[in-house]
């Protein structure tokens, strides 16, 4: 009845979308006015270098800049939104489409990084746009009115839907008039509310408007008399409210360091679009040998200093860390399910492969480190470490070849392959890459530097989650996996070897290397600071804890509760994010030295997240969906409380260490959370899975397979519980501290 107009063939669905495609536009011509504070700075710049060139007047024309602009931000908005949000990842996985995702997280966020890419001014511009995302719902949601879908509970006053042959309720009728009222109270309030704050006021609008209209939907109800969409919902008015005051406590810092981003991407514009210009206009004005002329000259063609050595220092940020990042995914999940797909299901492959890569990566913290110290040289350690872990990476793919044949030989070619990439992958990032960080890091770019390694963790693992998900497939294709990441991890450490310069070494720390490699053995300073030593303890135990259940988190949602691989990722990905997000609060507790309370609460949330997950059983999920509230809430809880319990102890750690041995207390660290917590962690684990997993022999190899239940989480979590106990210790040695400061 509804589905197409009239007799034309034209599907209702696609022509309210069409409108609503049309009516952003429309909303930004109206709403955009050609100002120059509306535009970005990277158009500023071209319309301010094209204006001092020979070139037509019409093509430095303010208004034409601004359409192009406004082109530009529309095709993000909601054209590549629809392509993500609707049709893509959130499309495929979550069911959402546009009508949540897409036009609450999906594009905003894809608007904010562009804004960040072209150096607009963010607050500005995402009040403007924020109107629009409302206005867009509306003819969403009519679209799916009359397609038939995403209709209310059944009832007898409903209207009829042509899809399902019953009478419904029309609860997308009653989200239009929701949505209406949204977009008129962001117009009414737009002049009057705080800049920045729009975006936030519109999270918590829809979302608890969205909260009241999901009871009159049909979906089946998860927990209680609520349905996902509420706990989505609920999520969503947390962080609405928590952007909105942290943008209004803190919005002169978050525009200082935004300008700051914006800097080096504005130098790199500046080098692509005119680049040349000013090599030819420098030449001339060498020729003439006159330095306050060049000076004067750079200033009139832009307001940027121009500066390439500092670009090409953030091309290799970034790329380095992220393809780091990802590298790292792929060692620290990946590897697991593979082994338990390709060689054997057998938790005693995967425990030696847990020890001997938390040993390689002690061994050459130790070692590479300090030779670094001594030759100065970290570019070559860098270079080479991400060429060879990429090579290493590649023909890890060659072990499942030999397990039919070879199986002794396959086991232990897997368990040395993942010895020595774990040994290179930290060569290259942890020794070569952390530490030349650390080298050119200085007053002016801690700030952004330490941003984007906070980023790059969380991108990276973000990426890496769906990625390499993505490269696996349903199909299981290691190969591809290992392929595709590990080439990419060569190329980037060739194209790294032409970037880097000699600049880029340093003097040399020390002439003699075996105190250096000696020195972090000293424990006497250790001993002599109990408070310290404790910590170190605490961490230990958490981290043995999680160390029991985290390698076999990927093999029990696969061969256990029935997710493929590619599922398995988004999976662990979402959760993850989300609980990275929760640093951000945490961190003005950790700047008030509450340590205790932080890492108590994490002890707490990881141990909530284990009951909720571990009575879990393949009949109670449903493996075609891939959101289960249970599973979500669990993998965030267990993140948050990895992610907060790191955070809190490593600046502890820092903070009491002696100012003389800032680096021997580093070292220490690497052995309390990785080294010990793998060993004894991946120990317990795998008797935990062989005394109380699903174990069943396989009927073609004959060999016993050993699948992780839940059990294994309600173990590892009792042991990271204990962990309660030097933290009791550590408060009686706390407070003796302070009252000898005070009494000081």
């Amino acid at each position: 009845m509804y589905q197409y107009l009239g007799d034309t063939g034209i599907r209702m669905y696609d022509l309210f979308n069409g409108f609503a495609s049309y009516v952003i536009l429309i909303y930004y011509f109206v709403n955009f006015k050609a100002k120059r504070g509306l535009l970005s700075k990277s158009t500023e710049l071209c319309i301010k270098r094209l204006s001092e060139k020979k070139v037509p007047s019409f093509l430095y024309n303010v208004n034409l800049w601004t359409i192009l602009e406004i082109f530009i931000i529309y095709a993000v908005q909601y054209e590549l939104t629809g392509l993500l949000g609707v049709n893509g990842f959130f499309g495929d996985y979550f069911g959402t489409g546009a009508n949540y995702f897409g036009l609450l997280i999906v594009s905003p966020l894809l608007l904010q990084l562009l804004l960040l890419l072209i150096s607009a001014t963010p607050l500005k511009h995402m009040d403007l746009i924020t109107p629009s995302f409302p206005l867009a719902l509306i003819f969403v949601k009519l679209a799916c009115f009359f397609q038939g879908c995403c209709w209310g509970i059944e009832c007898s006053f409903g209207l009829y839907n042509h899809r399902n042959d019953k009478v419904e309720f029309p609860v997308q009728l009653v989200e239009v008039g929701l949505a209406l009222i949204i977009f008129i109270v962001l117009l009414c309030i737009k002049k009057r509310a705080k800049e920045g704050t729009l975006y936030p006021i519109y999270v918590i609008a829809y979302s608890a408007t969205r909260f009241f209209s999901e009871f009159l939907r049909r979906e089946e109800e998860v927990f209680w008399i609520f349905k996902k969409y509420h706990i989505l919902c609920l999520m969503g008015v947390a962080i609405g409210v928590a952007q909105y005051l942290i943008i209004k406590k803190n919005k002169e810092k978050i525009l200082r360091f935004y300008d700051r981003s914006c800097y080096i991407i504005i130098d790199f514009i500046y080098v692509v679009l005119f680049g040349f210009g000013v090599k030819k206009e420098k030449k001339s004005l060498h020729r003439k040998n006159n330095q306050r002329a060049d000076r004067t000259q750079r200033a009139q063609l832009s307001d940027v200093k121009f500066d390439f050595a500092k670009i090409r220092m953030w091309i290799l940020i970034w790329t380095l860390g992220l393809i780091g990042q990802i590298g790292w995914n792929v060692e620290g999940t990946w590897l697991n399910t593979f082994v338990y797909d390709k060689i054997d299901k057998n938790p005693s492959i995967i425990t030696p492969m847990l020890i001997l890569s938390a040993l390689a990566t002690t061994v050459s913290i130790f070692i590479f480190g300090s030779l670094t110290d001594k030759t100065g040289k970290r570019r070559n350690l860098i270079s080479w470490g991400y060429i060879i872990w990429g090579i290493l990476l590649m023909c890890f793919a060659t072990t499942q070849i030999m397990v039919k044949n070879y199986f002794s030989v396959a086991i232990v070619c897997v368990v040395l392959g993942d010895m020595f990439i774990s040994f290179f992958g930290s060569v290259s990032t942890d020794v070569g890459y952390s530490t030349w960080l650390t080298d050119i890091m200085n007053d002016e770019n801690r700030g952004q530097i330490g941003a984007a390694i906070a980023v790059q963790s969380v991108l990276g693992s973000l990426l890496g989650n769906i990625i390499n998900g993505k490269l696996v497939g349903s199909g299981s294709n290691y190969t591809r996996l290992f392929l595709v990441i590990g080439s990419l991890l060569s190329v980037f450490g060739i194209v790294s070897i032409f970037l880097f310069n000699k600049k880029d070494d340093i003097k040399m720390y020390h002439n003699k290397l075996r105190p250096q490699i000696k020195e972090p053995f000293t424990l006497k300073v250790l001993f002599n600071n109990k408070e310290l030593l404790f910590i170190y303890i605490c961490i230990s135990i958490f981290f043995t804890g999680y160390n029991t259940y985290s390698p076999h988190l990927g093999n029990y949602l696969i061969h256990y509760l029935g997710y493929s691989a590619e599922q398995m990722g988004v999976i662990q990905a979402i959760p993850v994010l989300m609980a990275a997000m929760v640093t951000i609060p945490v961190s003005s507790y950790i700047n008030k030295d509450k340590f205790l309370e932080v890492s108590a609460l994490s002890i707490i949330a990881g141990f909530i997240g284990v009951l909720l997950v571990f009575p879990l059983t393949p009949e109670s999920v449903n493996t075609d969906m891939i959101f289960n509230l249970r599973i979500f809430i669990a993998i965030f809880l267990v993140g948050v409380s990895y992610v907060v319990m790191l955070q809190a102890t490593k600046t502890w750690t820092k903070k009491l260490a002696p100012k003389d041995s800032k680096g021997r207390f580093e070292v220490l660290f690497a052995i309390a959370f990785a080294l010990i917590p793998m060993t004894f962690g991946s120990t317990v684990g795998e008797n935990i899975v062989k005394l109380t997993g699903e174990n069943i022999v396989n009927e073609v190899t004959n060999r016993m397979e050993y699948i992780p239940n839940g059990s294994i989480f309600l173990i590892g979590a009792l042991i990271s519980s204990l962990s309660f106990i030097p933290i009791m210790l550590i408060k009686k040695h706390s407070n003796k501290r302070l009252a000898e400061e005070v009494k000081k």
